[in-house]
């Protein structure tokens, strides 16, 4: 279950133990991924397939990558992903001052990027990002070497996760569940698939955050 790694400490406790070691790809130094190429790695992918817990991995993994978090106009008591809570009016007034490289608005909410990843990119530095699909293209329009990474779940691993969560109604989850999920439109596509195992999953991600990093 997704809420099993989602402890800071807990996730990184994972990268010591047996659990994850044997999928680890360690000819690549981690210093090297924060350094050399400047790579956007925007990860996307339907609620509950385990984005948050993939991210907190790399985080113990390449601490040298910037990890920026999302301004989202959600109470800060919600849980769920590590954001900055603002208020609406306090939103609008960052697009205003141009404090964004991105934003966008999705289920009564409104998201944006800081514009500090720009700063973080141009030094040469990779940043990791979760967000959404339908903003693909503005962050490829800023940032030349952005990939895309979309992380998948089967239906019954996402139905479980989200059960465990509680947020939404049974009912709602089905609904969610019979969405058809959109074709992703971008330059560079990278999938890692979350349906079971997370230090399958974990060592699909790392593999192509190497090898993007190496072909930067």
């Amino acid at each position: 279950m997704e809420r099993e790694y989602r402890d800071q400490k807990n996730v990184c406790d994972l990268l010591s133990s047996s659990f994850i070691r044997p999928f680890f790809i360690l000819n690549v130094p981690a210093a090297k991924l924060g350094c050399m190429s400047g790579t956007l790695f925007l990860i996307v992918g339907a609620s509950g397939v385990g984005k948050d817990t993939l991210i907190d991995l790399l985080k113990c993994r390449f601490p040298d990558i910037c990890y920026p978090r999302r301004y989202i106009t959600r109470p800060a008591d919600k849980g769920g992903e590590d954001y900055i809570s603002v208020t609406e009016e306090a939103f609008k007034t960052m697009i205003v001052d141009d404090e964004f490289c991105v934003h966008w608005q999705a289920h009564g909410l409104l998201y944006g990027a800081h514009a500090d990843i720009k700063t973080t990119i141009e030094g040469g530095r990779s940043v990791v990002l979760n967000t959404s699909r339908s903003v693909i293209s503005l962050f490829e329009s800023q940032f030349p070497r952005t990939v895309v990474v979309e992380v998948t779940a089967d239906k019954e691993s996402l139905r479980e996760r989200l059960l465990d969560r509680g947020r939404e109604s049974p009912e709602d989850i089905e609904a969610r569940l019979a969405r058809e999920v959109p074709r992703i439109c971008c330059k560079v596509l990278e999938q890692v698939d979350n349906s079971k195992d997370i230090s399958a999953a974990f060592a699909a991600l790392e593999a192509v955050v190497i090898k993007q990093t190496e072909a930067a």
